[in-house]
Parts: C-alpha cells; structure tokens; sequence
C-alpha cells in the first residue's frame, strides 16, 4: 500500500525545516551552512567516496586570486558560509542518530597513509532545537581545529 500523498505546502510551511542535508556525487568533502531566521542547517556534500585512484583525480575547489581558500569562507550567497572541505584524500560519513541529535563525522581514507580513526570534521544537529554544534577544521589536508564538546 502507498503511502497517501502530502502536499508540498504542507511539507514546507513554517513548522517544518530540514535540520540538516547531505547529498554525494563526484566530487569531494565540502560542508557548508546556512543561517535564515534563527535557524542553522548544514549541508554536508560528500563525495569523496572511492571514485578517484589518487589524488590528482579528486576534484579541486576554485581559488581566490591568491590562490587560497580560509574557512570559514563567505560564499556569494549572504546567508551561507563554507566551514570546511578536503579535496586532498577519499573519505567517508557515518551519521548517528538519537533522540534529539544529528551527528555527521566525516573520516578521511587517504591514498598514501593509513587513516588516523578520527574524524576530519564533525558536526552535530539537535534536529529539535535546530542548534548546530561543529568541528571546524579549516582548510584541506590533514585534520586541524577544535573538536566538538561532547
């Protein structure tokens, strides 16, 4: 039996917001968020997952005329903000949910270095408050920034 269809008004109305969206394709690891109102979501793009056979394949962000990118990096959009990425190394998310709490670990699987166990960035939803709790690690490369309290 299908379930009944619900109108998209009633999907998105004002009581209703995603607490978080991650999506995957070829790509690399970037997280960014969004602030409308009150409310902070993330969206994690990870696809960064087997693809590439070494790290000429992964797919490169685009640079500043100095050639940088420092996190947290503003986008064009006023209301979303780039807080880290890695375009060096495969990896992959593991999301936990509980009673109250989203949270998303992202772990590198580098091609030339066993992986450390711990994860590059994390970040944590409370999908009820919709307050965001994150690991900013800054940049590419390996693991830097301050780990979430837990």
């Amino acid at each position: 039996m299908a379930a009944p269809a619900v109108p998209l008004k009633t999907l998105f109305n004002k009581h209703r917001r995603p607490f978080g969206d991650p999506v995957a394709y070829v790509h690399n690891y970037q997280r960014f968020t969004r602030r409308v109102g009150r409310v902070t979501t993330p969206y994690i793009i990870q696809g960064a997952g087997g693809y590439a056979h070494d790290r000429r394949s992964m797919h490169k962000l685009q640079r500043d005329a100095g050639g940088q990118i420092r996190t947290p990096f503003k986008t064009t959009r006023t209301d979303v903000i780039l807080d880290a990425y890695n375009e060096d190394d495969p990896g992959f998310l593991r999301l936990t949910v509980d009673g109250s709490e989203l949270v998303c670990e992202y772990f590198l699987v580098p091609f030339d270095a066993p992986p450390s166990g711990q994860p590059f960035d994390s970040i944590a939803v409370n999908w009820r408050s919709h307050t965001v709790s994150s690991s900013i690690r800054g940049g590419s490369g390996p693991a830097r920034g301050r780990k979430r309290p837990r």
